[in-house]
């Protein structure tokens, strides 16, 4: 680091940190030695958080921060209270063993598993009250973004001070991580696929490939269909999308704007007897307006192209460049990226292959 002038931080379980030499921890003298090159920040990594705890009378395990203990002695789990004691004292003594054993300041916490709730937990409140305890006591906190399910950049609409960090697999050289990075980061309006970088795609469900300078989405083996979301398009608001399609197996194909999650978006949906406009809040989906039609020679042919606009409250789908379907409403979701879904009520029975798309 010294001779490239370069910084870095590294987050420490203080748990682990001895004054005795091994071969996996570094001791307390020598992240000391290291802070005063001025080349390392040292931040928490919690205490005991790095572990599994019991979570039931089967003996069963989750992450220390996400769930609550099985008492085996009283044959109970902790209560709430005894809960926030133990996650808020973990990462109150962190905090200070950093500060007052490292001499050194701290001001971020990494998730352990960048689990800060959102996985397996038996605790239905644990993301809200582990983001609640870990930023009272830390300016900043990261999180693992996930590298194929997730948009990977952080931008200006994070909140509550949660932080993506990348993980960096074993088998990614330097040019995989830029791979990723380019893919990753923010897309502009004028933007056209090329079909090169896996990175620029996200699965939500379902598998994506490219292929010949096409992308090729379909079910996973036993599912009913698949969503893959264009990386890098999180904060986009009015835009319109057309892709070109060539169908291969299903029954309804949906191009998707302003998609936050699989509970929150709008959609333009292809089905063989009719086109239908949807927007989807927390889960509950709205039919916005629809138009039934034998629409069935679309998928008989090579190929089609379909599209959505959003331009504040002007919705308008698209379908071989003209517009089919049209909607005044003010959409709930304010903001979101660029998505593409397949579905057939069929299990492996949903594929299709893009080999053109384009946002404006």
């Amino acid at each position: 680091l010294k001779a490239a002038d370069y910084s870095a931080v590294m987050y420490v379980i203080t748990n682990n940190i001895t004054d005795e030499e091994n071969s996996f921890y570094l001791t307390n003298k020598e992240i000391k030695r290291m802070i005063k090159t001025g080349n390392w920040d040292v931040e928490s990594h919690g205490h005991e958080d790095h572990t599994h705890i019991r979570t039931n009378e089967n003996d069963d395990e989750g992450h220390y921060l996400a769930n609550y203990l099985w008492k085996e002695d009283e044959k109970r789990l902790e209560t709430h209270q005894e809960y926030v004691d133990r996650v808020t004292n973990d990462l109150q003594y962190a905090k200070e063993y950093i500060e007052n054993e490292l001499d050194t300041d701290t001001v971020s916490f990494s998730y352990p598993f960048g689990d800060y709730g959102q996985r397996d937990t038996n605790n239905e409140k644990a993301v809200e009250e582990l983001i609640s305890a870990t930023t009272n006591i830390y300016d900043v906190t990261f999180y693992q973004a996930g590298i194929a399910s997730e948009y990977g950049f952080n931008t200006q609409a994070v909140t509550n001070e949660q932080f993506k960090r990348i993980t960096v697999q074993p088998d990614w050289d330097a040019a995989t991580l830029l791979s990723y990075l380019e893919g990753a980061s923010e897309k502009d309006r004028g933007y056209a696929e090329e079909f090169k970088n896996k990175f620029n795609w996200i699965t939500g469900w379902g598998q994506a490939t490219l292929d010949n300078d096409a992308l090729r989405i379909r079910s996973d083996d036993g599912a009913n269909g698949a969503v893959v979301v264009l990386n890098g398009t999180e904060t986009f608001t009015d835009y319109k999308i057309a892709a070109t399609i060539v169908p291969e197996k299903g029954e309804f194909v949906s191009i998707i704007a302003r998609y936050k999650d699989d509970d929150n978006y709008l959609a333009c949906n292809y089905a063989r007897d009719r086109v239908f406009m949807t927007e989807k809040i927390n889960g509950e989906t709205t039919n916005l307006v629809y138009w039934y039609n034998d629409f069935s020679f679309l998928y008989e042919n090579n190929s089609f192209s379909i599209g959505i606009a959003v331009e504040g409250d002007n919705l308008s789908c698209f379908l071989n460049g003209g517009v089919i379907l049209k909607k005044i409403h003010k959409p709930s979701v304010e903001s979101g990226g660029v998505a593409l879904k397949i579905w057939d009520p069929v299990i492996d029975n949903s594929s299709i292959k893009v080999v053109d798309l384009s946002v404006e």
